[in-house]
């Protein structure tokens, strides 16, 4: 075995058989974190890891402080560097959560290790660790938490290092440690701000031990070096982190008191909050309550064996136990403070649970018998895996998370032109489609969250420059009037209609200038005994089958309507009075119904219809018209008829 693997798992090449299980050790918490690892929908939080990890970095910063986001941004950048050579779906944005979870197996024995465990309760550790539902499902997301994690354990690593033996060691290697302890805490707290409990934690390690070295009256002089290098190195830490927290703070915490509120989430009492954290921690974040609750108080009951069984190396029972409990308390407080918060924050307090459990499984094991105590190792491990495997089982039986924006994808990727944009509502949107679309049909995306007083502006220059818009919103439509984009892009441009896709709707915008009927509208027919008059320019265009017709028709109204009438723009095939296409709306795309017309006033109305496609070219008249919304019953021509024929459509085939 390498060098390095030897030093970060403790093997040696003597050991055979403890290579083996650490090899097999390994592969089962790969095939938990990466089999079918794309399976599943991407959620919310997954959509904003990715769409941030596409920005530049001014963009990250400009983005975090206009949506009010919570969380710091190094996951994210790092999440693109890692996606960059690689490609992004879902597959590769949550391989490096995935990867990452995988290392905290190796990285919880050598901890384990170092704070003087047998290597029997190590491997149990790793094995724990392996298995731990609440480690598997959090390296299944496209989030920071094992990213959060690894940092941490390789910091807690750096602590053992610098005040254990290695304070005796040279200055280089001491100044080494704590450099690793910058590096560490800028990226652990530069991905999550939770990861500030484990830093308060290490501080109370600090303490407990110069503490213990009083107690034992000796001299504090030899922890001197190790603290202040470690204080240095925290300090260097924050003020690397500085500059980014005084800028989004105040909007960081706007947006988590937002969340909580939007959300309806409440801080918990004291033993609500207890039972709900250690429950978590101890067995995922779903399935069956019994099976939690029985999993919970196995784990509880061992890791308390541990820590008693630790009684004769007191400074690693009390690293455990500040490692376990310090960040729970704390958390106590900031959800009293701040309600948006999960105990998926406090992931990486697992490991130190993982530790506790495992000595306190090899110390049961090592009081009995030879025998007994190997067939109780086996039947605790059984018994622990068991549970594991069925929390695990039923994490992965959960059903798909909303919104599912893949068949949004599948969509927009058949209907997709060089050039076309997207204008989206909501920060998760662009970074799912960016992982459901192939790298040749991503669109250019936009915000739909202009500078006060410049939506006009920026929409029209956005649909004149790429005469495509699609906009995708969610949980309201493109008509909706709190949504003053749809609304402006449904005034300004033609649009063959929204399709929904659960609560998602995307939909589809043509610039005026893409119409297949230009130039001046010279014919016009009076409808309704002369109360209407429409409009037109002869159409006689070839359009590539499948390609959205926008057309424009002008109206006018001699005098007051009470009527509430819809245009019909219908595709007639040649012998056939069934429309082989149609767009059925009122004027404007439904913004200006035909009672709110002023007299005299002339209306531009521009609709889109998509030709069926055919495996040959074919010719369509195109007849439009009114008729009223209740009755159904046609608006006659005053020169006969109940339709306007305003041209051909030829469609051919690509």
């Amino acid at each position: 075995m390498s060098k390095p693997i030897v030093i970060l798992v403790g093997v040696t090449r003597q050991n055979l058989h403890y290579q083996i299980i650490a090899i097999a050790i390994l592969l089962l918490a790969a095939a938990l974190r990466f089999i079918s690892l794309e399976d599943r929908n991407l959620w919310f939080d997954e959509g904003v890891s990715l769409t941030f990890s596409q920005m530049t970095l001014p963009d990250v910063l400009h983005y975090h402080i206009l949506w009010q986001d919570t969380n710091p941004p190094i996951y994210r950048v790092w999440l693109g560097v890692w996606l960059r050579p690689i490609g992004v779906n879902p597959f590769t944005a949550r391989a490096l959560s995935a990867f990452l979870g995988l290392l905290a197996v190796p990285m919880t024995y050598r901890i384990a290790r170092m704070l003087g465990l047998l290597r029997i309760a190590g491997m149990l550790a790793a094995f724990l660790v392996a298995v731990w539902p609440m480690q598997v499902y959090y390296s299944r997301e496209a989030k920071h938490y094992t990213f959060m994690q690894i940092f941490l354990l390789i910091a807690i690593l750096a602590w053992l290092y610098l005040f254990g033996s290695s304070y005796r060691q040279s200055n280089k290697r001491s100044v080494l440690w704590s450099a690793l302890t910058v590096f560490c805490t800028v990226f652990a707290v530069g991905s999550q701000y939770m990861s500030l409990l484990m830093v308060v934690a290490m501080s109370v390690w600090v303490l407990a031990k110069i503490a213990n070295v009083v107690r034992q009256h000796e001299s504090v002089r030899s922890l001197a070096r190790p603290t202040v290098l470690w204080i240095i190195a925290i300090t260097l830490a924050g003020f690397v982190l500085l500059p980014w927290v005084l800028a989004t703070a105040y909007g960081a915490a706007a947006g988590t008191r937002s969340a909580a509120s939007n959300i309806g989430l409440a801080s918990l009492s004291p033993l609500a909050y207890i039972v709900q954290t250690i429950l978590e921690l101890s067995a995922g974040p779903v399935g069956p309550d019994s099976l939690r609750i029985v999993m919970t108080l196995l784990i509880l009951s061992f890791a308390a064996v541990g820590f008693v069984s630790l009684i004769s190396e007191n400074s690693s029972r009390w690293l455990l136990i500040i490692w376990v409990l310090v960040p729970i308390l704390l958390g106590l407080v900031v959800q009293t403070i701040i309600p948006f918060f999960y105990p998926r924050f406090l992931l990486f307090v697992t490991p130190a649970l993982a530790i506790l459990l495992g000595q306190g499984i090899s110390k049961l094991g090592l009081m009995l018998n030879h025998r007994v105590g190997a067939v109780a190792l086996v039947l605790i491990s059984f018994s622990l895996t068991l549970l594991s495997g069925l929390l695990i089982n039923a994490q992965m039986a959960l059903p798909e998370r909303l919104p599912n924006l893949r068949p949004v994808a599948e969509d927009l990727q058949k209907q997709f032109h060089p050039g076309d944009v997207l204008v989206y509502s909501y920060s998760w949107q662009p970074g799912m489609l960016t992982a459901y679309l192939p790298d040749d049909t991503q669109p250019k995306y936009y915000p739909s969250f202009f500078e006060q007083g410049r939506v006009e502006e920026s929409l029209h220059s956005i649909l004149m420059q790429h005469k495509r818009v699609w906009l995708l919103t969610y949980s309201i439509g493109a008509n909706d009037p709190i949504n003053d984009v749809g609304i402006w892009l449904l005034g300004h441009a033609a649009s063959p209609g929204g399709v929904w896709y659960q609560d998602s709707q995307l939909t589809l915008f043509l610039s005026p200038d893409q119409i297949v009927n230009p130039g001046d509208p010279d014919q016009c027919v009076a409808m309704g005994g002369a109360r209407i008059e429409l409009c037109y320019a002869p159409l006689e265009t070839n359009l590539a089958a499948g390609e959205p017709a926008p057309i424009a028709l002008y109206w006018k109204a001699s005098e007051k309507l009470v009527e509430r009438y819809i245009v019909f723009v219908h595709a007639l095939a040649e012998d056939s009075p069934i429309p082989a296409a149609q767009q059925d709306s009122e004027p404007v795309n439904g913004l200006l119904p035909t009672y709110a017309w002023k007299p005299g006033q002339p209306i531009t109305d521009l609709h889109a219809i998509i030709p069926p496609l055919t495996e040959q070219s074919a010719t369509y008249q195109i007849v439009v018209g009114l008729y009223d919304a209740d009755t159904q019953q046609r608006v006659s021509i005053d020169t006969g008829g109940d339709s306007v024929d305003i041209g051909k459509l030829t469609v051919t085939n690509p």
